[in-house]
């Protein structure tokens, strides 16, 4: 078999797009496993979501070789493993709720099972190459993709946890998957990376809570007004509706989306458990956005609740404020953070500077806050993971082009205010008391 090395993310960086991902990942070339650690503290690329966290490995690969991986299921909302092209297009994916457990073990995430269990096992292989037509077999992840789109080089993997329960680490408690190499009779353990301990910092919340001064009023490039959402399908897609916005119009994108929703779907490091929508923000238009939507229902763990919920709309749920051109977030909205006003789930977020962030304490004034950061296009992104099929609203149902209808009340239409005071009315607060700066 070929010699035993781990080639980190570096290849990427070929791609233009995404050549920040390429410039970090460069650097953490090791042989062992799991040589990159994606979190939004310290690699703060791809649109991470802040309640995540992102172990990378990428192992060469021939026909007939596979990966073991041997761990216990985390302590936490969600887990996760997705095999990558070269175009950081996700081939296949292996989650949590579909993984058969050990014997004698239970599998913590299935609706209404114990989420305490100590005997939490499972065992799972990763096959160079696509699944046979037969479909994949059990705990098996493939690393082309099933109708051939998408071709993975060789073993490109991404391990992620959602939010594990409080007091616990990243990995939920769990630890990473241990990996073996497995071919022509040969299992080859793959060491574990030396733990790096990172000191603590606020590096993301110093710069999400920079306030520079935005242009009050005004018309602008970027950004249409009243915001809209677009489903994300690809990244091309994505680049060919920025183009589109109350002063250049529709003709471009018009022309191009098109033909961009043909090509393969995917990109940014996607997760194929989430659906996205996104809107790009620009305050020449406002000082101040507000969206007005709708909460699904979520499973809840963070507490260390015993019993995995069942009967609910998502799996997770989450709303970031990011850096269009670094891919940064600033900060995200979990949805067991989402302060809502009636019994209906709905909510107000607002969009803004620090200086202008809505004050916490006022009485009867349930309204969200998101930072813009100090860039001046803010792009805000809503994930819906793991959407009931009887959900009708989510994300993965809607239609691109059709996202407010199809969405109804859980899209989360938005509107500018030229001033905080403007903004606080509209959401209902004392605009005397409701700011910082009002």
């Amino acid at each position: 078999m070929p010699a035993l090395a781990v080639t980190v993310v570096s290849s990427v960086g070929s791609v233009s797009s995404v050549g920040s991902v390429g410039s970090v990942a460069a650097s953490g070339g090791a042989n062992c496993a799991w040589a990159l650690h994606f979190d939004s503290a310290v690699v703060n690329v791809a649109y991470p979501d802040t309640a995540a966290s992102y172990w990378v490995t990428r192992l060469p690969a021939v026909p007939g070789e596979t990966l073991s991986l041997t761990s216990r299921y985390p302590h936490a909302r969600y887990m996760s493993f997705t095999s990558y092209d070269t175009s950081l297009q996700s081939a296949d994916g292996l989650n949590d709720v579909s993984m058969v457990p050990d014997p004698g073990s239970t599998n913590p995430f299935v609706a209404g099972a114990g989420r305490t269990t100590t005997a939490r096992s499972y065992h799972a292989t990763v096959v160079f190459g696509a699944p046979p037509a037969s479909g994949p077999a059990p705990n098996t992840l493939y690393t082309t993709s099933a109708d051939g789109s998408r071709v993975g080089t060789d073993f490109f993997l991404i391990y992620r946890v959602y939010e594990p329960d409080n007091g616990l680490a990243a990995d939920g408690g769990a630890g990473l998957p241990a990996l073996a190499v497995d071919l022509a009779g040969q299992h080859v353990a793959v060491p574990d990376c030396p733990t790096a301990t990172l000191p603590p910092n606020d590096v993301n919340a110093t710069v999400a809570g920079t306030s520079i001064g935005y242009p009050r009023s005004g018309n602008s490039i970027t950004g249409g007004n009243p915001p809209v959402w677009h489903k994300f399908i690809n990244f091309e897609t994505s680049y060919a509706q920025a183009t589109q916005t109350s002063i250049t119009g529709s003709t471009l994108p018009d022309t191009l989306v098109p033909i961009t929703t043909s090509l393969p779907k995917g990109g940014f490091l996607d997760n194929p458990d989430n659906s996205y929508i996104a809107t790009t923000l620009n305050f020449g238009w406002g000082a101040v956005s507000v969206f007005r939507g709708r909460l699904p229902t979520t499973a809840r763990t963070l507490d260390g609740e015993p019993t995995m919920g069942s009967g609910k709309q998502l799996r997770y749920w989450s709303m970031c404020s990011n850096e269009a051109f670094s891919q940064r977030v600033y900060a995200c909205l979990i949805d067991d953070q989402v302060k809502t006003y009636d019994s209906q789930g709905d909510y107000i977020l607002m969009v803004s500077e620090s200086a202008d962030r809505p004050s916490d304490a006022v009485p009867g004034c349930a309204v969200n806050w998101l930072p813009a950061g100090p860039a001046p296009d803010t792009v805000l992104i809503l994930r819906n993971m793991l959407a009931d099929p009887g959900f009708a609203q989510s994300i993965q149902r809607a239609t691109p082009g059709s996202e407010a209808a199809d969405m109804g009340p859980y899209y989360p239409a938005g509107s500018y205010f030229l001033t905080p005071a403007a903004a606080a009315s509209a959401a209902g607060c004392p605009a005397a008391v409701a700011f910082n700066n009002p």
